[in-house]
């Protein structure tokens, strides 16, 4: 797939170099003189680089990381129903709004967001109800159901 990929990517750049006016151009009769003068002309064309990630990542680039925190003033954006902000500095962590997990961007500065680390487990229940790790503050402990 991948090597298909670059392939056509080769076919689509040996298009743009005009091969009948380089072939007129040079009085070589020799193919192989011929193709190494184009693969050297392919090869020295700049092409604009894929500067995001390719594939599905977890990571926030500290650049946008630190946008992020700027933009909340370095303190959790958690609102109560009430609308009170939680006004937490410390512990923050950077949470995806549509977690990662359910397809969620890491690169897009829209879908971060700045929590703190206990209203960062409240979202993660929240979305992943029933999920094994997170701690379920519905069930009561065993030392209140009289096991010690």
């Amino acid at each position: 797939m991948l090597k298909e990929m670059k392939l056509d990517a080769v076919a689509r750049s040996l298009q743009e170099v005009d091969l009948e006016q380089a072939h007129r151009e040079g009085s070589e009769k020799d193919e192989t003189v011929f193709l190494k003068r184009v693969l050297k002309q392919f090869l020295a064309a700049k092409r604009p680089r894929n500067v995001r990630p390719v594939k599905h990542t977890r990571y926030v680039p500290n650049a946008l990381r630190q946008q992020v925190k700027a933009a909340a003033e370095h303190r959790c954006t958690f609102r109560s129903v009430s609308g009170v902000r939680c006004n937490q500095t410390a512990h923050l962590e950077i949470d995806h709004i549509r977690p990662w997990a359910k397809g969620g961007s890491s690169q897009d500065i829209e879908n971060l967001r700045v929590l703190c680390r206990a209203h960062n487990q409240l979202a993660a229940k929240q979305a992943f109800p029933g999920r094994r790790g997170l701690p379920n503050r519905n069930q009561p402990l065993a030392r209140e159901m009289g096991q010690h």
